[in-house]
């Protein structure tokens, strides 16, 4: 079988940026791979393409061979990252990894950084390292597609604005590889191998990285997620350490301390859906989890990102996590608050009772669709049957 192959990167300089290319061959089509970093070095070595191309390797069960220089301690944890990524899904096969080990020297002068979309997790982490964080760091391509230029624009002007109420420098990097992972491998699971892949292209000017955690720890160890505190540390190098961070609290816990920013309330954004290139639509699962979130902090009317009102028949019946069960845990803080209203819309959510009555509704009007399609078609025809009057039923 032919393996996956990553071709040997080249580094270029244009207009202060730094643009890192590797080619990615995959069933005898070639991906141009590309990384452009707004300012600062980049490293030269195939490890931020490495970290990009493992879940597709394993998920195609093709070995992966690399034509440069990787981190022998990367290459040591590599039979661990793929047995975590086994174990989350049978269907990833564990594959060998060809590449040669690098030797290399730590730089000196390097800094500590965060990955900051504006969400709940990156404020909190920012918050919580405040005085030792030196550099922002925001993708372009992962959550935001890249040829969505007018919501990147405004979210870009938007962390940079925070960049600057902190007094910290905001590094942009542009990547088209999650165009190409997500075409082979589940984004759920392999998320964190970019995040990964981004923190080691700008391995040369930090010496740690923290990646924000998306759960708690009692979360952690039940869901399995593409960033982990099991994995995301497996990814660092003889010379930068990546840290995954905030797992301490839960998604309520941290929203409740970044209420005490008043940064964070006028910047937050967490919406993963944008309709109309929305900030936050405050309309999506994600949208009202954060608002109730925000409510139990006492802080939703001070939150400026969300001008509309909390809607509770939304919450009653939108989906909220794609693994429900989150829901017991906002279930509880409701009831623990005493608010009736939440606890009735998310004791409903977490039935199910609203979403499950539109699925009887949608097939009636699928099967009233088809017979009049059908009546439709025979009035065409000119049959008789369909347009005489029906007949009443014996009483």
């Amino acid at each position: 079988m032919t393996p996956v192959r990553i071709g040997a990167p080249a580094v270029q300089h244009l207009d202060g940026q730094t643009i890192v290319d590797a080619t990615i061959d995959t069933e005898g089509a070639a991906y141009q791979a590309r990384f452009r970093v707004s300012h600062g070095a980049a490293a030269a070595g195939a490890e931020p393409f490495l970290a990009g191309a493992l879940p597709v390797a394993m998920a195609l069960g093709q070995s992966l061979r690399v034509d440069g220089l990787v981190s022998p301690q990367l290459l040591t944890n590599l039979p661990s990252i793929q047995a975590i990524y086994h174990a989350w899904n049978p269907s990833w096969r564990m594959i060998p990894v060809w590449a040669q080990p690098a030797q290399s020297e730590a730089p000196g002068g390097r800094g500590v950084a965060c990955f900051f979309s504006g969400g709940v997790d990156s404020f909190y982490t920012l918050l919580k390292h405040r005085d030792e964080i030196d550099t922002l760091i925001f993708i372009h391509g992962f959550d935001i597609p890249l040829e969505n230029t007018t919501l990147r624009t405004r979210v870009s002007a938007a962390v940079g604005e925070v960049a600057r109420a902190f007094a910290k420098p905001l590094i942009e990097v542009e990547t088209n590889l999650k165009a190409w992972l997500i075409r082979h491998a589940q984004w759920e699971h392999a998320h964190g191998a970019l995040l990964a892949g981004v923190a080691l292209l700008l391995a040369p000017q930090f010496a740690r990285i923290y990646i924000a955690a998306s759960d708690s720890y009692d979360m952690a160890v039940k869901h399995p997620w593409g960033s982990h505190p099991l994995l995301d540390p497996l990814w660092s190098t003889e010379h930068t350490t990546i840290v995954h961070d905030g797992c301490e609290f839960t998604r309520i816990g941290k929203v409740a301390r970044i209420t005490q920013s008043e940064i964070a309330l006028r910047w937050l954004r967490v919406c993963w859906e944008n309709p109309n290139n929305e900030y936050n639509c405050g309309r999506c699962g994600k949208c009202l989890r954060t608002m109730v979130a925000l409510r139990f902090a006492g802080a939703l009317d001070r939150c400026q990102t969300f001008v509309r009102p909390l809607n509770v028949a939304a919450l009653a019946r939108t989906r909220l996590f794609n693994n429900q069960s989150y829901v017991s845990s906002y279930l509880e803080a409701a009831e623990r608050a005493g608010d009736r209203v939440l606890v009735r819309a998310l004791r409903d959510n977490l039935s199910g009772r609203y979403r499950r009555g539109l699925r009887p509704l949608a097939g009636r009007l699928r099967q009233w669709a088809r017979r009049n399609a059908v009546r439709a078609t025979l009035i065409i025809k000119g049959s008789p049957s369909a347009t005489a009057a029906p007949r009443r039923k014996n009483a």
